[in-house]
């Protein structure tokens, strides 16, 4: 049966029902939920787009695609024009977290389905945008999603790992003693020095306070950022939906009058946990630097007591990650023109 593209504005139209099903059903992170996706959009410089391939009508979905459409370097010029600038490359992807590739599959849809669902995606996309030899990108490929997307006058880029840690153990004591020397020995100092500190209170918790972690996991994003490439960030509406998911949790470091130091945003789906955020203080502001490490700890010793099969810390800074014995996932990006 010929598979069929539904394609969403998610600033002007409602993704179809079947979206939020498949992400439920499919146990996807739920950070693919159409809401929060749109949220994220919203406060995007680029516009995006949803679309839910289908077998045979939108109650039978076989793949989900979240792309945004970058413009050209010059975007103002058209504006000013009084025309809104076509895009100079399609990148899929999720957003605003790049916890991902922007492409996800029934588990059922055999290999043959999946090559065809993003052929058919990659089509839905030139109709929508109306350029015909448009560049595409891939992010976040995995090495099963990587035999999927077309490679013809494409190049295939090695990004940063994953790093993820895989739970082995019974208890803290056990994982602590599992690791060198040399990192035993300096962790176990950060813990108790955190531990230790009179001023420091230490949660975990299932809400936040929207706006200000909002800031602070901006702060964050700004120390690693070219400040070359504006973006806003994220709303307190997207963290405020997120706190709202099942299984999301914060670990929380505040200051003994109850100021908001350093945050973990957790999500715990699908036997994994998730490090999706962490956000701190400038050092001008009251940073504590311990805590950053500590975090890392707390999430570990929480994975063990959560029967977790595994912990996901996310990309960058490898070499720290590493040193709680975190491995890295080789990912992949492909780009270049449809």
């Amino acid at each position: 049966m010929a598979l069929t593209a539904i394609v969403v504005d998610p600033l002007q139209e409602s993704p179809p029902a079947e979206w939020d099903d498949f992400v439920a059903t499919h146990h996807l992170m739920p950070l693919w939920q159409a809401d929060l996706l749109r949220t994220a959009a919203n406060c995007s410089q680029t516009p995006s787009t949803m679309v839910m391939v289908t077998e045979g009508g939108a109650d039978h979905p076989v793949a989900i695609f979240f792309a945004r459409h970058l413009g050209p370097t010059n975007p103002t010029r058209f504006v000013r024009l009084g025309r809104m600038p076509r895009p100079s490359m399609t990148e899929c992807r999720t957003t605003p977290v790049a916890m991902g590739a922007g492409l996800a599959f029934a588990p059922d849809a055999d290999p043959g389905t999946r090559a065809e669902a993003v052929r058919v995606f990659e089509q839905a996309i030139r109709r929508r945008t109306g350029v015909g030899g448009l560049a595409m990108a891939y992010r976040e490929l995995t090495s099963e999603l990587l035999p999927l997307v077309p490679s013809d006058r494409r190049v295939r880029l090695r990004l940063g790992p994953n790093m993820v840690l895989e739970n082995r153990w019974t208890s803290l004591d056990e994982y602590l003693a599992d690791l060198p020397s040399k990192w035993r020995s300096q962790l176990k100092k950060i813990r108790h020095t955190v531990a230790t500190d009179p001023d420091l209170q230490v949660e975990l918790v299932d809400t936040i306070e929207a706006d200000e972690a909002g800031w602070l996991a901006e702060l964050v994003r700004r120390r690693h950022i070219s400040r070359a490439i504006p973006r806003p960030p994220l709303p307190a509406g997207y963290f405020a939906r997120f706190a709202a998911l099942p299984g999301s949790r914060f670990l929380t470091y505040r200051d003994r009058s109850g100021r908001l130091l350093g945050f973990s945003a957790l999500l715990r789906y699908a036997g994994e946990s998730v490090l999706v955020w962490w956000g701190s203080r400038d050092d001008i502001d009251g940073a504590r630097p311990d805590l950053y490490f500590d975090q890392y700890l707390r999430l570990v010793d929480l994975m063990i007591k959560d029967g977790a099969q595994r912990l996901i810390l996310g990309k960058g800074m490898e070499q720290i990650k590493s040193r709680y014995g975190a491995q890295p996932v080789p990912l992949w990006a492909v780009v270049g023109w449809r």
